[in-house]
């Protein structure tokens, strides 16, 4: 890329704006990545507080990697090792969330 003296004039932005405008963001490196994906395992986990693995998967946000994703990344073998290397406590012995119920009254009128 020519330098910003050159580009501006020619271009009335400089190489960065033109090049995100004209292709998009940068992708993640692969170290970005794999930080982006732990604090946003870390982040879900904490709200969710779920007691298996398979109920994270389940109930995690759709734009979110599944937690095998991350045991890819830090090289590990299981979902309580995933725990482990971010400090995650866990949550078994706790309840199963209820389904919220609704209640709502229906009047049925005949002609």
């Amino acid at each position: 890329m020519p330098p910003k003296r050159i580009f501006m004039p020619i271009y009335g932005v400089t190489a960065g704006e033109w090049l995100s405008a004209n292709y998009g963001p940068s992708v993640l490196s692969y170290d970005e990545r794999k930080k982006k994906y732990a604090e946003d395992f870390i982040e879900e986990y904490k709200k969710l507080r779920p007691r298996t693995s398979d109920e994270y998967n389940e109930r995690k946000r759709s734009d979110l990697p599944r937690w095998q994703v991350l045991m890819k990344y830090y090289n590990l073998t299981c979902w309580t090792k995933v725990l482990e290397q971010f400090g995650l406590p866990r949550y078994i012995n706790e309840p199963k969330p209820q389904p919220k119920s609704v209640e709502f009254q229906v009047e049925i009128v005949w002609h």
